[in-house]
C-alpha cells in the first residue's frame, strides 16, 4: 500500500473510530449506503451488474473513486444471477427474472417453515433444513425431500442405505446443481475480495464484513414470513420463542466467524421489525428487544462493534437502545427523528443518518445541501455522528449524491 494511500486509509479509520467513541473529528465522516446503487451511478443495468462480476465491481470502482466516502458500504450482490438460476432460487426475484432489468431485487416472502414445524425444527434442525427448508427455498434441491429422516442413517449399517438414497438419478443431479453454483459463487467470491483488497490499498475502509439478524427477524425474514410471524406471537407464542433460541447460536456463530476471517469487528445488524408499528411495546419486550439486546452484548464481549440499522420509525423505542453501552454500537437511523436521538442518545452511541432517499431522487441541489447543514447542526454537535442516507438508495441523481457529498465536506469539519 502506496504511503499517501496508507495515510488515508489511516486518516478515514480514524475519523470511524472517533465518531464510535463520541469524539470531536477532523470533519464528519461520509457514508452512503450504495451497495445496489453503484450500477446506476455508473449507467450499468442491475442485470449486467447481476450477471457479470466486472461490471458491478467496475461500477464501484467508478463511484467510490469519485465520491470519496469514509466507509464503503459492501459491494455484494448477494450472490449472482447464474448461482440463483442454477439452483432455481425461490426466495428472491432479480432484475431480469421476474422484475424489469433495472429494478433492484426484491424478497418472495412465504412460509417455508409450516406452523405444525416447529417441533421438527427445535428437534433436529440439521434434518429440518436438508428435507424441508432447502428443497422449499431452492427448486433444484426438490430431490431431498424424499429422504428419510436423517437420523436414521447415523449408524451402523444404515449408512449404507443412505449412501444407496444419495445416487439415484435425482439426487445426481441434484448434487452437479450444487457443485455448478459453488464454482458461480467461488468467481463472484474471489471478484469480490480482490476489489475489496483494491479498496484497501487505495485508502478506503470496508464498512463490515460481519452480518448478524435479529432473531425475531430471522424468523420473520427466512422461515415464517412476516404475516407468519406475527400470527405466532398470539397463536403459538412459547414455540416461536424456542426456535428463536435454538437459531440464537447459529446467527451469533456465523456473524463472530465472518468478522473474524475478514478482520473487521464492525458487524452490520438490519433490523426489520423491531420499528414502531410492527409490534406493540408488549410484544416487543417479550419477543424482540431481549433477545435482540443479547446478542449485541455478547458481540461486544468478543470485541465487536454492533452497526445496527434501525429501519423505520424507532421514536418510542429509543428508550429501549438507551440501555446499551456507551461507545460501543453504532446507530444507523432510517426515519426516527435525528434531534431526538441526539438527546436521548447522543451520550450513547454513534449515530448515523439520515438523508431521506427521495431528497437525493427529487430534490434539488439548494434543498440537499439545505438539509444536510440542518443534519450536521442538529446530530453532529460534539461529535459523534456519520452522514448517511436513511435507507438504501437505488437510484438516486449522480449529481444529488455528488451535492450532498460536497455540502457534508462544507458544513462538516470541526
Amino acid at each position: 500500500m502506496g504511503s499517501c494511500f496508507t495515510d488515508l486509509y489511516l486518516l478515514r479509520e480514524k475519523r470511524i473510530n472517533d465518531v464510535v467513541l463520541l469524539k470531536e473529528p477532523d470533519m464528519v465522516p461520509f457514508f452512503p449506503l450504495a451497495s445496489l446503487y453503484a450500477p446506476w451511478y455508473a449507467g450499468v443495468s442491475f442485470k449486467e451488474a447481476y450477471e457479470e462480476p466486472s461490471a458491478w465491481l467496475n461500477a464501484h470502482m467508478k463511484m467510490n473513486q469519485e465520491l470519496q466516502p469514509d466507509l464503503l458500504f459492501n459491494a455484494t450482490s448477494f450472490l449472482s444471477s447464474q448461482v440463483y438460476q442454477a439452483l432455481d432460487l425461490k426466495q428472491l426475484v432479480w432484475p431480469g427474472h421476474g422484475i424489469s432489468e433495472n429494478t433492484p431485487h426484491q424478497y418472495s416472502e412465504a412460509e417455508y417453515l409450516l406452523e405444525k414445524e416447529y417441533d421438527e425444527l427445535i428437534n433436529d434442525p440439521s434434518d429440518f433444513v436438508i428435507r424441508k427448508y432447502l428443497p422449499r427455498t431452492l427448486g433444484k434441491m426438490a430431490p431431498f425431500s424424499k429422504l428419510p429422516p436423517i437420523s436414521v442413517f447415523l449408524f451402523g449399517y444404515p449408512a449404507i442405505e443412505l449412501v444407496t438414497l444419495l445416487n439415484t438419478t435425482g439426487m445426481q443431479e441434484a448434487w452437479k446443481v450444487l457443485t455448478k453454483a459453488g464454482e458461480e459463487a467461488s468467481i463472484w467470491v474471489t471478484a469480490r475480495l480482490k476489489y475489496e483488497q483494491e479498496m484497501t490499498k487505495l485508502g478506503f475502509p470496508l464498512f463490515t464484513k460481519g452480518r448478524a439478524t435479529a432473531p425475531f427477524d430471522f424468523i420473520a425474514d427466512f422461515l415464517r414470513g412476516i404475516k407468519g410471524s406475527m400470527m405466532d406471537i398470539h397463536r403459538v407464542p412459547d414455540k416461536l420463542l424456542a426456535v428463536m433460541d435454538k437459531v440464537y447460536p447459529l446467527i451469533l456463530l456465523t456473524a463472530l466467524t465472518m468478522a473474524k476471517m475478514g478482520n473487521n469487528n464492525r458487524v452490520y445488524i438490519p433490523l426489520h421489525c423491531g420499528a414502531d408499528g410492527f409490534m406493540s411495546e408488549k410484544h416487543f419486550d417479550k419477543f424482540y428487544w431481549p433477545q435482540l439486546k443479547t446478542l449485541v452484548l455478547d458481540l461486544i464481549r468478543e470485541d465487536m462493534m454492533p452497526c445496527l440499522f434501525y429501519e423505520g420509525n424507532w421514536d418510542s423505542r429509543l428508550k429501549y437502545l438507551a440501555e446499551l453501552p456507551k461507545a460501543k454500537t453504532i446507530g444507523m437511523f432510517d426515519r426516527t427523528d435525528l434531534a431526538n436521538v441526539k438527546k436521548v442518545l447522543g451520550n450513547v452511541m454513534c449515530i448515523s443518518g439520515n438523508m431521506p432517499a427521495d431528497m437525493l431522487k427529487y430534490g434539488t441541489v439548494e434543498q440537499v445541501e439545505k438539509y444536510t447543514k440542518l443534519l450536521i447542526e442538529t446530530a453532529g454537535e460534539g461529535g459523534g455522528f456519520i452522514m448517511s442516507n436513511a435507507a438504501i438508495m437505488d437510484n438516486a441523481e449522480p449529481e444529488l449524491v455528488r451535492a450532498w457529498r460536497d455540502a457534508t465536506r462544507k458544513y462538516g469539519v470541526y
